[in-house]
């Protein structure tokens, strides 16, 4: 029929979509309160073998993204432009490999399961390329050494790719339990943002006197950083079970290109991806903006002052986001997703209003308060977008016969990151766009209100956008049980501890 289906695995099916099966004469009931079955439930131990990668990952990216420019052009001397292009080259080549590995990820058919072998690749490979990254010599020049980086860059970005695509593939395979995942999530979220807490003091680290520069420095680091993927990285591999391999393994190998159409094409894939736009432009876009707005609006130009407040602000948001992931993933349990990521939108809203009456020259301090609670608004939304995905791809199987984790995680990081890239490239034009001239100690009136307006407004407005797109996703809960009863009806039940 051209759907894919399970045949045979050296067979290549066509992807279209075909009409589901037709709904069961039981109507899926559920109680007031939802009640996770215990056979679907993740056991403390295996959230954290999925959660502890964070401690590896997490600074194997946030170090590139906070520091190349300052051991880059601070310490050898590069121009920043070129730093800022080699990282905007790493971004392109992050997302243009990701749709690869998702492919064949899901076409994987080895023993050990469609994910676990690609993760421990890739972990290993980021281990060995990460320390490589800095290994330039301070006696090259300064084109030999931009060259150097965005080469080793390029692999290293790539052995990211092999590890995460299949690592975050990994969630929906954990459990069929709608909610469950978004307990999982909220696990990792806790770890990812503890960890990123620590990243805060990377420019500390480097600093320090027992090196004789932040090249010295961010080496050690990098050493540091590698044996944690060799630690963290490979607990996947070898406490996680995927137990919808053996399902998996039976259907069609699927092509590439066929693959990414049919993901492109699904309209609730699509919304998803819309949400999760407007949310990273409207967050990163106007985000370096507001040390500026800080800097020259709230300080009149104390640049030391600015910077105070937002490491406080920002180390700040960051607890508070931890001590808030509770109430989001008991919000989506008990009112569902599209509940909590109203909730969250709104609280986005609110915090991002208050930026107008709280960042002011009157009370600096008070811009510690809406930075605060920016933290939690934006920590709710990346916790309950993924695990809205997951049941994208539980519908994906019952309209075509096949699960495709990896093609899914692949195509919408892809998507995602490409909004990342525009909003790298629009931060620099807003800033423009304000009348912003880096020549003046002290900007001139109409510059500080244009920089006001766009910092608080901008991300206001992509949030509105956000929250009337939740409106039109139809994966409610009552859905979500429905698809999974049709599925266990079709290919028989699956549980997390299988």
């Amino acid at each position: 029929m051209g759907n894919f289906s399970n045949t045979e695995v050296d067979k290549t099916a066509s992807v279209t979509r075909t009409s589901p099966p037709p709904p069961s004469d039981k109507t899926p009931s559920k109680s007031d309160h939802y009640q996770i079955k215990p056979e679907d439930k993740v056991s403390f131990s295996q959230r954290m073998y999925y959660s502890l990668p964070s401690f590896a990952f997490i600074p194997g990216m946030q170090t590139i993204d906070r520091i190349a420019l300052v051991v880059l052009n601070m310490g050898l001397g590069i121009n920043p432009t070129l730093v800022s292009l080699a990282m905007f080259v790493f971004r392109i080549w992050d997302g243009f490999t990701d749709p690869f590995m998702g492919n064949i990820s899901d076409n994987c058919r080895s023993k050990w399961g469609r994910r676990r072998p690609f993760i421990i690749l890739g972990a290993i490979l980021c281990a060995v390329t990460f320390p490589l990254l800095w290994m330039m010599s301070r006696e090259w020049s300064h084109m030999m050494i931009i060259i150097y980086f965005i080469g080793i860059g390029l692999a290293y970005y790539t052995a990211v790719t092999i590890f995460t695509v299949p690592y975050f593939s990994l969630i929906t395979e954990m459990t069929p339990d709608t909610h469950e995942r978004t307990n999982v999530l909220g696990f990792r979220q806790v770890v990812v943002k503890l960890v990123t807490i620590g990243m805060g003091w990377i420019n500390w680290f480097i600093t320090l006197e027992i090196f004789s520069d932040e090249l010295e420095g961010i080496r050690w680091f990098a050493g540091i950083t590698c044996l944690l993927f060799l630690v963290f990285g490979i607990l996947p591999v070898l406490f996680i079970k995927e137990p919808f391999f053996e399902q998996a393994k039976k259907q069609a190998k699927i092509p590439l290109w066929q693959s990414i159409k049919v993901t492109l094409t699904n309209k609730h894939a699509m919304l998803l991806v819309a949400m999760m736009l407007m949310m990273t432009i409207g967050m990163q876009t106007v985000g370096t903006l507001g040390f500026y707005v800080s800097t020259y609006f709230v300080f009149g130009g104390d640049k030391a002052e600015a910077g105070k407040i937002a490491g406080i602000a920002g180390t700040s948001a960051m607890i508070f986001s931890v001590l808030t992931i509770p109430l989001f993933t008991w919000l989506s349990r008990e009112y569902g997703k599209k509940v909590a990521l109203y909730v969250n939108g709104i609280l986005f809203l609110f915090a991002t209003a208050s930026q107008w009456f709280l960042v002011i020259p009157e009370h600096p301090y008070w811009q510690i308060i809406s930075g605060t609670l920016v933290g939690p608004a934006v920590t709710g939304v990346w916790l309950i977008l993924p695990s809205m995905q997951t049941d994208v791809v539980d519908e994906d199987e019952l309209n075509t016969g096949c699960r495709r984790e990896g093609s899914y995680t692949a195509v919408l990081g892809w998507i995602q990151k490409m909004g990342f890239a525009l909003s790298v490239f629009l931060s620099g034009a807003i800033l423009d766009f304000s009348g912003y001239d880096a020549a003046l100690d002290q900007q001139p009136t109409d510059t500080l209100m244009n920089m006001r307006v766009l910092f608080v407004f901008f991300p206001i407005v992509m949030a509105a956008i956000m929250i009337a797109l939740i409106h039109f996703y139809p994966l409610n809960e009552k859905r979500c049980l429905e698809i999974r009863e049709r599925l266990e009806a079709r290919r028989g039940e699956i549980h997390s501890q299988e």
